[in-house]
């Protein structure tokens, strides 16, 4: 890995509606992580993450002095009329991580006269 990192994956379940639990990560991992990286709309279990998980979120990268990187690529893509939550909407998440974007997951429905 880049720097000397070594990356640590977090198991996405069904019966946690395919959001990581903070509490199965081993402590040593928690103490080392400097970033965590999520995916949200996440793709490809198309699960969404609730205010209630990024609030949770933040207080665990408080907690453990870490930066959260939130993907965001399918923000723009809503399912039932519902759009998904955007991690920087959540009080603290400013302080704690970023959000990155894209154009291309929304612009396929633009290519279709090209």
């Amino acid at each position: 890995m880049l720097a000397g990192a070594h990356m640590v994956t977090m198991p996405l379940l069904e019966k946690n509606d395919f959001l990581p639990d903070y509490d199965l990560l081993p402590e040593d991992d928690k103490k080392k992580a400097k970033l965590m990286y999520l995916n949200y709309p996440n793709n490809p279990t198309g699960a969404t993450a609730s205010r209630a998980f990024f609030e949770e979120t933040v207080t665990f990268a408080k907690d453990h002095e870490l930066c959260v990187v939130h993907d965001f690529a399918y923000g723009g893509i809503g399912f039932d009329g519902e759009k998904p939550l955007s991690f920087l909407q959540v009080e603290g998440a400013k302080e704690t991580g970023i959000e990155i974007y894209t154009l291309s997951k929304k612009r396929t429905i633009w290519q279709g006269g090209e």
